[in-house]
């Protein structure tokens, strides 16, 4: 019971000391409505959470300092203000405001006149598809000068309209950087283009190894690595494909520009001495073949995806990933069908469907 009572003569002793405080209001809503984005979501990050400050009153026998907040809470008064600048309209970004700072301060310039500054610091983030992306930093505010009293405004008058003016500073700030930047912005951007480039990246023959090339088929040369004992075969070819990508964003259209390496490595790849005839041979380039058709299937599957700005990469990765699968289990089926080229039967028809299948793609991007 006493340490109730020492609280709570202590707690009217604080208030005693600092005064009640001054609520600030904000209107409805801002006077300047954005025309690119609208505020989903305000978001409080301030070391210090609560109130905005503190600011002087006249008392005697000196000036106190009071506590400053905003009716409502801080943030929901600044999420209702930001709120209603816009409506909803998916043809307008969703933006979170995260409030970094948002403060007044005051000190006593004489006994009847104070000098004071707002500090106001905003990130803005897109939101797109549940993810929240960066897009730039605001940070606004002023200075003043006022009387402790004065009859012709209201105590708080001066501060709200610096800080109305401020927000809405922020907002008019935001739907210019959007203007300036939104056309070259990939986070911003509103669709996804992707151009192949032709042929295959790479010269044909370049140290360790061949890139894919119609006229430069694979020789008993490329395979220079040691035989492998224990094999019921007499060669093995290494081959693969990769890509590599570049983007860029333009007039709010992602460019992605790709390029397509098919290869094989030759000090990966072995052969038998006694197994060094051309019927061998062929066998080793119809893989070479095969990893060619599932490289073309992969950049068919590509340019038949409907691809979002925000997440084109990850997608493209996935396909290809799938791809690489599937480059596996065709070799493994092609070995297993020909019993590693011993089944004639079997090589001829494996020869002629993959022949088929890619002499199209050859024609078109040698």
């Amino acid at each position: 019971m006493q340490i109730r009572f020492f609280s709570l003569f202590f707690l009217l002793m604080l208030s005693a000391l600092v005064g009640k405080g001054q609520v600030l209001s904000l209107p409805s809503r801002s006077a300047y409505v954005p025309t690119r984005f609208y505020v989903t979501n305000v978001a409080d990050e301030r070391a210090e959470k609560g109130g905005i400050g503190a600011r002087f009153e006249e008392s005697t026998p000196r000036p106190l300092a009071v506590p400053l907040t905003l009716a409502g809470g801080a943030v929901p008064s600044l999420e209702r203000f930001l709120k209603a600048s816009a409506r909803l309209d998916t043809s307008r970004w969703a933006v979170v405001v995260r409030v970094k700072t948002l403060r007044f301060s005051e000190k006593l310039s004489n006994p009847k006149q104070a000098e004071g500054t707002l500090a106001v610091k905003l990130a803005f983030e897109v939101l797109r598809n549940g993810v929240r992306s960066p897009l730039t930093d605001y940070e606004g505010g002023g200075r003043f000068s006022r009387p402790l009293s004065s009859a012709a405004l209201k105590p708080t008058e001066l501060q709200e309209t610096l800080l109305r003016q401020t927000l809405e500073s922020s907002l008019r700030y935001l739907d210019q950087w959007l203007a300036l930047n939104g056309p070259t912005r990939e986070v911003l951007a509103r669709s996804v283009r992707i151009r192949f480039r032709p042929g295959i990246t790479g010269q044909a023959e370049r140290g360790d190894t061949v890139h894919y090339d119609l006229h430069r088929p694979l020789r008993w040369a490329d395979f220079k690595a040691a035989p492998r004992s224990g094999k019921n075969y007499g060669a093995a070819v290494f081959s693969s494909f990769g890509y590599e990508a570049t983007a860029r964003t333009v007039t709010g259209v992602v460019e992605v520009s790709m390029a397509v390496r098919v290869y094989q490595l030759k000090n990966q790849s072995w052969v038998w001495p006694a197994a060094k005839n051309d019927y061998a041979l062929r066998h080793e380039q119809l893989h070479f073949d095969i990893t060619r058709l599932v490289a073309e299937r992969f950049k068919q599957k590509i340019l038949e995806e409907t691809l979002e700005p925000d997440e084109y990469d990850a997608r493209i990765q996935f396909i290809f990933l799938d791809s690489f699968r599937e480059m596996n289990k065709l070799q493994e089926e092609y070995d297993a069908e020909t019993a590693h080229s011993i089944n004639r039967a079997a090589q001829a028809r494996w020869d002629a469907k993959i022949t088929a299948e890619l002499t199209p793609f050859l024609a078109q991007n040698p």
